[in-house]
């Protein structure tokens, strides 16, 4: 029975812990929509949907046929952007790289992470049977390992 009501509180402690880092979706404070289409003008903000994390408000929404995420402050503000991006645009060096190091390997998604001053690729690969996340510069030269 000890053992029964330490693993009940284990899981409920995991429980509300999972609660406090993703709340949604939700209806965003004013300021956010406007910063939102301001900063994503060709964005359909109907079609936008938020959450909230612990530290940022996320929106996540189509723009250009592209799937993207964008991270908000607490206080309004523009963090970042993840765009997801076909593979085929990513650079001849980035797979040079993958073919060398991750031989067999295949491309689940890629990201574009565009942040005012640090853009870069995240690529989520399958290899060996597991997931591998990759940091590579726009150009395609690798950054580092995620996991």
């Amino acid at each position: 029975m000890k053992h029964l009501s330490l693993l009940l509180l284990l899981i409920g402690g995991i429980g509300i812990s999972t609660y406090a880092q993703f709340r949604g979706p939700i209806d965003p404070p004013t300021i956010l929509k406007e910063n939102f289409e301001r900063d994503f003008p060709d964005a359909s903000s109907s079609n936008a949907t938020w959450w909230e994390e612990t530290n940022h408000y996320v929106v996540t929404f189509m723009q250009n046929s592209y799937s993207m995420r964008g991270f908000y402050s607490r206080t309004g503000k523009w963090v970042y952007t993840e765009i997801k991006v076909p593979h085929s645009l990513l650079k001849q060096k980035l797979f040079q790289h993958l073919d060398k190091n991750y031989p067999g390997f295949s491309i689940q998604e890629s990201i574009l992470h565009d942040e005012k001053g640090n853009n870069f690729y995240q690529i989520h690969i399958n290899w060996r049977g597991g997931p591998v996340k990759l940091q590579f510069q726009e150009d395609g030269t690798f950054i580092k390992k995620m996991n």
